[in-house]
C-alpha cells in the first residue's frame, strides 16, 4: 500500500515535473531518504516515470504516469505535424523538440533515452523522427528527379546547372546515393563521380601526382568543375595537396 506519503509524492509530481529529490522533499515535508525510497516504489507499481536514480544521479528527475503520458503524446504529435509539412526532410532538429518542451538539457537527455526506448522516436544524433516515418516522393518530384538526374548526365564531367530543383529534394537524391556534391556546391550524378574519382586514383598510383591541368585534360572538362573535385577528394582524404599537385594520401 503505497499510503498517504505516496499519493502526496505522486500528486506534487503531476503539478510540478519533472520534479528532482530536491523538490520532492521540500514539497511533500518528507525526508530525502523517504522521497527516494517512496520513488522507487511508485516507480515499480507504475505510477512515476523516473529519469536517472536518486540514489546516485545528482540530475534524476520524476514525472508522474500522467505528466510522462502528456509528454509522449506532445512529442509525437509534434514530430507528426513537421512530417506532415516538411516530407522530404528526415526529422525535426533535437534542439527545436527540447525547446518546445522547456527542458534543462540533462533533463531532456533522459527523456530522449526514455523516448527511445519506448518506442516513440527515433534519435538520429542531429534529429528526431518518428518510427513510421519514411521519405516518399510524389509522382511530380519523380519526375522533377528523374529530369534532374538526366540533366546531369547529358554531360556527367561538366554538368549543367540550368536544371534546379529545390534544396530539399537535392537532399534526398544526395542521401539516396543518386548524386554528389562537391566543393563550390558543384552536383555530379554518383555513377560519374565515382568513375572520375577512380579514374584519378588509378593515375596517381600509376604516375604519383596529378596536377589540375592533367585532370583537365584526362575528362574533357574545365577548371570550374575539377578544381571542386579534387578538393572534396582532398577532404575525404583520398588525396593531399603539394604545391601544385596532389598525390595519394
Amino acid at each position: 500500500d503505497r499510503g498517504t506519503g505516496g499519493d502526496i509524492v505522486i500528486s506534487v509530481a503531476e503539478q510540478w515535473g519533472p520534479c528532482d529529490l530536491t523538490t520532492l522533499s521540500q514539497r511533500t515535508n518528507l525526508s530525502r531518504e523517504e522521497v527516494a525510497e517512496r520513488v522507487a516504489q511508485l516507480t515499480e507499481e507504475g505510477d512515476l516515470v523516473s529519469l536517472g536514480d536518486f540514489g546516485g544521479d545528482a540530475d534524476a528527475v520524476v514525472y508522474s504516469a500522467q505528466g510522462w503520458a502528456i509528454l509522449k503524446s506532445k512529442v509525437a504529435s509534434a514530430l507528426q505535424l513537421y512530417h506532415t509539412q516538411y516530407p522530404l526532410r528526415h526529422g525535426v532538429p533535437a534542439q527545436e523538440i527540447r525547446s518546445r518542451l522547456d527542458l534543462s538539457q540533462p533533463v531532456y537527455q533522459r527523456a530522449l533515452v526514455k523516448l527511445v526506448k519506448e518506442q516513440v522516436v527515433v534519435d538520429e544524433r542531429q534529429s528526431l523522427r518518428l518510427p513510421d516515418h519514411e521519405i516518399t516522393l510524389t509522382p511530380k518530384m519523380e519526375e522533377e528527379a528523374s529530369a534532374y538526374l538526366k540533366s546531369l548526365q547529358k554531360d556527367p564531367y561538366s554538368p549543367s546547372s540550368d536544371l534546379k530543383v529545390s534544396s530539399e529534394l537535392l537532399s534526398v537524391l544526395i542521401d539516396q546515393g543518386k548524386v554528389v556534391r562537391v566543393t563550390g556546391g558543384v552536383i555530379f550524378d554518383a555513377s560519374a563521380y565515382r568513375e572520375m574519382t577512380e579514374r584519378i586514383v588509378q593515375h596517381l598510383k600509376d604516375e604519383g601526382n596529378i596536377t589540375v591541368a592533367e585532370a583537365r585534360t584526362m575528362f574533357d572538362t574545365s577548371r570550374k568543375y575539377i578544381l571542386p573535385l579534387l578538393e572534396h577528394m582532398d577532404q575525404q582524404q583520398i588525396t593531399r595537396r603539394t604545391g601544385d599537385e596532389r598525390v595519394l594520401r
